[in-house]
């Protein structure tokens, strides 16, 4: 298969997901799979919808909503794996998820990242 060049502002035509760079290159997060730091960077795109949601709880701390199904598919991964590594975020303390009980997706609140 053969792809094209990007011309001009065509660049411009993709959204994409921002990871922070300290993910990849402070040693305090190497025990995270890749995986793990691609989901911590889709969970803050999501953090633009929040402010349109009013997903905010009663203390203003933004969270997202984020169902496992979303990520599995999102990033390829199984229900397993997709579980695993949102579970690998909450060890690490940058998530906490707060159950909503019947059947509902978690509450995510992204933590900040530090150096």
């Amino acid at each position: 298969m053969a792809f094209d060049y990007f011309y001009g502002m065509q660049a411009a035509q993709f959204s994409f997901i921002r990871l922070p760079k300290i993910l990849m290159t402070c040693a305090d997060y190497s025990e995270l799979s890749t995986e793990a730091k691609l989901l911590y960077g889709l969970l803050l795109d999501k953090m633009g919808e929040s402010d349109l949601n009013k997903w905010f709880d009663d203390q203003g701390r933004v969270y997202v909503i984020y169902p496992i199904v979303e990520a599995q598919n999102s990033l390829g991964l199984s229900k397993k794996k997709a579980m695993a590594s949102m579970a690998d975020l909450e060890d690490m303390g940058l998530i906490e998820r707060r159950h909503r009980g019947k059947g509902l997706p978690d509450m995510i609140y992204i933590k900040k990242l530090a150096a």
